[in-house]
Formats: C-alpha cells, sequence, structure tokens
C-alpha cells in the first residue's frame, strides 16, 4: 500500500533504529514526497514497515526503510515483499544506508542483493553508516 507521511509517526522502529534516527513528520512528508514509497501492515493491521525511493540524477535511487521488531517469520515475509519491488523498480543503480553496527540491517540489506561499498564516516554527527549499492538486474 501507498506510504502516508502518518505511517512513520504509527511505526513502532526495531530497537537498532529507534532513537536518534527518529523521522519528523516533516521529514516524513519530504520521504513520500521523493519518490515512490510503500507500507507493509501484517495480518493484525499492524504496521510493520515503511519504505521507499528517493531519485536522485543518473537513473539512481536512495532506498530507505523503517522496520518494526518482527519475528524471524515476519522478517522472511516482509523481506520477500521488499525484494520484488526494489526487482521491479525501474533505476539503474539502488543504494542504500545503514549504520555501521547494525548488524541485523547489514545482513538484511546482502539478503536483498545489496553490496557494501565502504563507509562514511560521520554521515550523522557521532555515527558512521555503510554504504551498499544494488545495480539493476543484480539479485
Amino acid at each position: 500500500m501507498d506510504m502516508q507521511p502518518f505511517d512513520l509517526a504509527e511505526l513502532v522502529p526495531q530497537p537498532e533504529q529507534a532513537g536518534p534516527a527518529d523521522v519528523s513528520f516533516s521529514q516524513a512528508c519530504r520521504l513520500s514526497d521523493a519518490g515512490p514509497a510503500f507500507s507493509i501492515r501484517d495480518d493484525d493491521g499492524r504496521l510493520v514497515f515503511t519504505g521507499g525511493f528517493v531519485e536522485l540524477p543518473n537513473d539512481s535511487a536512495l532506498v530507505w526503510s523503517r522496520i518494526a521488531a518482527l519475528t524471524p517469520r515476519e522478517m522472511v515475509r516482509v523481506t520477500r515483499m521488499v525484494r520484488a519491488v526494489i526487482d521491479e523498480a525501474d533505476y539503474r543503480r539502488i543504494t542504500a544506508h545503514v549504520r555501521t553496527g547494525h548488524a541485523g540491517g547489514h545482513g538484511w540489506l546482502r539478503r536483498l542483493g545489496f553490496r557494501r561499498e565502504g563507509t562514511m564516516r560521520e554521515l550523522e554527527p557521532g555515527m558512521d553508516f555503510d554504504l551498499y549499492s544494488r545495480l539493476k538486474g543484480e539479485r
């Protein structure tokens, strides 16, 4: 389903995404306007994922996401849905950022077919992030 800016306020993120990375409503509005964005709810209607693309020059995009704390089974379902969206995306290059110490985020990006390119020191004050990318047709 299409993401609405209020979805980011509703979603309770996994502990690794809480805190300094919290997203304000104005930031949520900018994200929803920056490119295609979508949300996923579980069978009980709980919002478990919001994410999308920030469209960049040269037929590329930055992918972003906020994920709730999920069981392994729920994570498999969300991963399959997100992978399908990324597989169908019509961008030549898609990049993603993940906090350097967020091991689960690194593993998830690799499961989605991304490759690590390097570390971006202090992308946010006091926090390093790693850059991942995926080219069209890579899985």
